[in-house]
C-alpha cells in the first residue's frame, strides 16, 4: 500500500514519514506499506495560493493518485501555526482539503504530538486496509445487493410491517 503523507508547513509530515517507515520495517500492521511526503500536491496548492496558477494540478493529482491513502497531518502543533513567509497553515490546510474532496482522493487526518500521531497514522491505515481488504473480498462474490435498507430477512420483515401498519399495503 502507497501511503501520501500531505499538509502545511510545521505539520510534521517528514517526522510522521520517518515514524512510519520504522514502524512498517518492525511490522507494525499485517500489510506492508510505502509512507512517503507527496511534493507534487503541496507545490500545487502552494503555486495555486500564492500566484493563482492552477496549470500544475493535473500532473500532480495524476502522481497523487498512484497512492492508496493520504494522511493529512493536522494543525494542532505549535510549529504549524507559524507561517512560512508563503502560505498561511490554515488557508493551504482548507485548500487541501478542498482539492482532496473535489477530486475524491481518500484521506485521514491525524493529529497528536510524537508518538500519539504516529499512533493515530497507524490505526488510519489499518483502518484503510481493512477497509480495501473488505472491498476484495466483497468484489469476488457473483451477487451483491444495494439497498436503502438491506438484503437481511429481518429488516425486510420490518419494512412491510411497517407498510402494513401504515394502510399502504392492503391485506
Amino acid at each position: 500500500m502507497k501511503i501520501a503523507i500531505v499538509g502545511a508547513t510545521g505539520t510534521g509530515k517528514s517526522a510522521l514519514a520517518a515514524a512510519l517507515d520504522i514502524t512498517d520495517k518492525t511490522g507494525g500492521v499485517a500489510d506492508p506499506w510505502v509512507a512517503a511526503e507527496a511534493p507534487a500536491l503541496t507545490e500545487a496548492l502552494t503555486r495555486d495560493l500564492l500566484f493563482q496558477d492552477t496549470s500544475f494540478y493535473p500532473q500532480a493529482l495524476r502522481q497523487h493518485r498512484q497512492f492508496s491513502l493520504t494522511l493529512l497531518t493536522g494543525l494542532d502543533l505549535p510549529s504549524a501555526s507559524l507561517p512560512d513567509g508563503r502560505v498561511r497553515p490554515g488557508l493551504f490546510d482548507q485548500r487541501l482539503r478542498q482539492v482532496m474532496d473535489d477530486q475524491a482522493i481518500p484521506y485521514a487526518v491525524v493529529y497528536g504530538k510524537g508518538q500519539d500521531r504516529t499512533d493515530c497514522a497507524l490505526q488510519a491505515i489499518a483502518h484503510h486496509a481493512r477497509a480495501l481488504s473488505m472491498r476484495f473480498r466483497s468484489a469476488r462474490t457473483e451477487w451483491h445487493w444495494n439497498c436503502d435498507t438491506c438484503s437481511d430477512a429481518g429488516c425486510e420483515h420490518l419494512l412491510f410491517r411497517s407498510l402494513l401498519q401504515a394502510g399502504s399495503v392492503r391485506a
